[in-house]
């Protein structure tokens, strides 16, 4: 239940950040304190227990999105704040979702040719691959799909 209920909340706030990435170049703070705190509160209600592993995530992806910040100047720093909220919705496999979006923008950066990106609907991308893939292809969802094509 508290899964689809985050997906529901990722896949809106991804799409209202990649919106106005794309369209400004910037992520606002109210939209990501808005995102925060929606799974903050489904997280406590839910599943009190990873919190300090969500927080200790988030923290550290945030840190290595400030060191790739100060270090390369290649992105802003609303991606740098959006990785703090990643990292605390996905716990460590926020990495993986970091790795998708990072891949995906670089293909788009090389076909278009194009400097010049907005990130953040790159790693909102990956996010929702990410929970795709945890929430709907798990072992035992793929061993119900299995079952099913085997009786059609």
């Amino acid at each position: 239940m508290c899964e689809y209920l985050i997906f529901f909340i990722v896949f809106i706030f991804s799409i209202i950040i990649s919106i106005i990435d794309f369209k400004f170049y910037k992520i606002p703070n109210t939209i990501l304190i808005l995102y925060f705190i929606s799974c903050l509160i489904i997280f406590i209600c839910f599943e009190c227990n990873t919190l300090l592993i969500r927080f200790i995530s988030g923290i550290l992806l945030f840190l290595v999105f400030l060191f790739i910040y100060f270090y390369t100047k290649g992105m802003g720093l609303g991606d740098v704040k959006y990785s703090f909220v990643i990292g605390f919705v996905l716990g460590f496999k926020s990495l993986y979702a970091c790795l998708i979006g990072t891949i995906i923008a670089l293909i788009f950066s090389i076909s278009t040719r194009t400097k010049k990106i907005a990130y953040g609907p790159f790693l909102a991308l990956g996010c929702i691959v990410v929970f795709v893939i945890n929430i709907f292809l798990t072992p035992k969802n793929l061993s119900s799909l299995i079952l099913f094509m085997k009786r059609a």
